[in-house]
């Protein structure tokens, strides 16, 4: 399962607790963070190929990005800057 949940962290500039990515293995009962600590994401969705999207921010004067990780291998990597990811079938 892959979810958002709230951390504990704050982002520069953002008067709230941040959220992140994180996977939930049910057999073990392990949660794993997917997202980077220090980035705050939002608009979480997934494609038809296990893809995850996300956008996110570290400091709340930079602009939003896009992020993409597999639900396989939770490398993140940065698309473009912008905000709420979608995808269309």
């Amino acid at each position: 399962m892959i979810f958002e949940g709230g951390t504990d962290e704050y982002i520069e500039g953002l008067y709230e607790p941040s959220s992140a990515i994180f996977s939930y293995e049910f057999s073990t009962k392990t949660i794993k963070r997917v997202s980077r600590k220090g980035l705050c994401t939002t608009d979480l969705c997934i494609d038809s190929q296990d893809r995850i999207y996300f956008s996110g921010f570290d400091h709340i004067d930079k602009p939003r990005m896009i992020y993409q990780a597999s639900l396989t291998d939770t490398t993140v990597t940065a698309l473009m800057e912008g905000m709420r990811p979608s995808v269309a079938q």
